[in-house]
């Protein structure tokens, strides 16, 4: 952005000038040069979510289910008509947390080996059935009414060995262990038996099937539907068709290469899309289908992260709790990405405008929907996300920002003396802000004092002073005193509040120019 003002001292030795920068609503972006970036992006963005116009607090979240028997590792929706259900799979059992008030102690389904679930919602004739298998306890299903166990009733596989379920045109498909074979039932059919379909013959990079999507070419669910074939290597093996026991009618349309997969959750479906995440970041399918294969980066919808995505999938791939996660109502694609048992950060995707920002302090092992509505559980409790608090079950939140460097289009000695952030508020936030020199990185020293005389950063108390609530809209433009010579800047501002929205809008500040030679 252009000095939104210019003034020459009569002298000629300086220049004073004042520039805005929009917020960073671009996202993070760890893939440019540091100085080059889009001013409208950001090199930090932690629990600020980048909106199209502005930058929010990522929202808080609050206990659903607590004192479940073991740690919850599997969060599972029934969803038929009107009728909706959430089951949190806990050591050997599978409990009901649909409704906060019930007690969850009373477990559903018993005896089981463990709590690493995949699961899928499957119409069958007049039924309407949640499928889940983990690779040791059969298929198990609920139909809104009661839970059964099918593998008595399938053949032709061992129903234990099944480790993922898909549905496509009407069929279950199964993914079983170490196996480059897929499995499915006959249409419509909920048991009974699997044919199963090889898939080794057209994979170049050996391995074994990991999992099972479908896309589509119109954005729908219909005749234009394929079926995808993920390897634990990364090759993709597409089909188009509609019945697999006939040659005639299920043909393959090629096989791509995207990346190993990781963990069993690493695809999430949007309009018509199957986004997979990879160890070399989140690659959508139908994109790969269209490019040549010299072209295999561009299908990254995580261009801008790839560097520390790949990080953490180096060093966490073999945990378990990697999961990709749409939250449609907030435009969110969520990567959990699980640091150990009791600890994970999040990497969001913006879906409407591709921007990412990471989330911290939200330690979950799993993801799930009710009713739309996001949820997800850390140790033994189920907690509720974006239920309106903006507080962490109660706590503050701590959420930072830092844009791009930027020379404001001239590369002199500047001197800067003064900065504000442009912020709407629900209240009056613990604010802070700062600007980074010529590529420092420091922490935001700059206290700035808010309208609203209530709770006061460094001085009140965390859980005793009074915060104000959610619903006020002030506008928070305050100047504070700066310091630093420099040729580039980085703003940046950090927030520590509890029941507070927050809205980042612009950034302002003031200089002096150097009239002399450039450095």
């Amino acid at each position: 952005m252009l000095p939104q003002s210019l003034r020459r001292n009569p002298s000629g030795r300086a220049t004073i000038g004042q520039v805005s920068l929009p917020a960073p609503v671009g996202g993070i972006n760890a893939s440019h040069a540091l100085l080059g970036m889009p001013q409208t992006d950001a090199t930090v963005m932690t629990n600020y979510f980048p909106s199209p116009s502005f930058v929010e607090l990522r929202p808080g979240y609050s206990r659903h289910v607590g004192a479940l028997p073991s740690t919850v590792e599997t969060l599972a929706e029934y969803a038929s008509g009107a009728s909706s259900r959430l089951f949190a799979a806990a050591g050997t059992t599978i409990h009901d947390v649909t409704d906060a008030t019930a007690s969850a102690t009373t477990a559903a389904v018993t005896s089981l080996t463990n709590a690493r679930w995949q699961h899928t919602m499957f119409s069958a004739g007049a039924g309407d059935y949640l499928v889940m298998v983990n690779g040791a306890d059969g298929v198990r299903t609920y139909n809104g009414t009661g839970w059964s166990n099918q593998s008595a009733a399938i053949s032709s596989v061992t129903a234990s060995n099944l480790i993922n379920v898909a549905t496509w045109k009407r069929r279950l498909w199964f993914v079983k262990q170490n196996d480059t074979r897929a499995y499915y039932l006959g249409a419509d059919a909920i048991a009974g038996s699997m044919t199963n379909f090889q898939l080794g013959a057209v994979w170049r990079y050996g391995g074994a099937l990991r999992a099972i999507t479908s896309i589509s070419t119109d954005s729908g669910d219909g005749i234009d539907d394929l079926i995808a074939f993920i390897s634990t290597e990364g090759e993709v093996a597409i089909y188009q068709g509609t019945d697999p026991d006939s040659a005639s009618t299920f043909s393959l349309i090629g096989v791509y290469r995207i990346g190993r997969p990781v963990g069993d959750r690493c695809i999430y479906r949007f309009a018509g899309d199957a986004i997979v995440l990879t160890e070399n970041g989140a690659v959508s399918l139908l994109s790969a289908m269209n490019l040549d294969p010299s072209q295999e980066g561009d299908t990254s919808l995580s261009r801008k992260i790839k560097e520390p995505l790949s990080t953490d999938a180096a060093t966490y791939g073999g945990n378990y709790g990697w999961q990709a996660f749409l939250y449609p109502a907030r435009g969110m694609a969520v990567v959990n990405v699980p640091e150990s048992t009791g600890m994970s950060h999040q990497w969001i995707m913006n879906v409407m405008t591709g921007a990412w920002c990471r989330f911290e302090n939200l330690n979950a092992l799993c993801w799930g929907l009710l009713n739309q509505r996001p949820y997800f559980a850390s140790g033994s409790t189920v907690y509720e996300f974006d239920e309106g608090s903006y507080a962490d079950n109660g706590a503050t939140i701590f959420a930072e920002t830092r844009w791009a460097f930027s020379t404001l289009r001239t590369p002199r000695q500047k001197r800067f003396t003064a900065a504000r952030a442009l912020i709407r508020a629900g209240g009056n936030p613990a604010l802070r802000i700062g600007l980074d020199i010529d590529y420092s990185d420091n922490s935001v020293t700059s206290t700035v004092p808010t309208s609203i005389d209530t709770a006061l950063w460094d001085v009140a108390l965390w859980d005793e002073a009074e915060w104000p609530g959610i619903g006020a809209t002030d506008l928070i433009k305050t100047w504070v005193m700066t310091r630093g010579i420099g040729v580039a800047v980085a703003p940046r501002v950090a927030t520590e509040t509890k029941g507070i929205q927050i809205q980042i809008n612009a950034f302002d500040m003031m200089y002096e120019t150097s009239a002399g030679p450039t450095f």
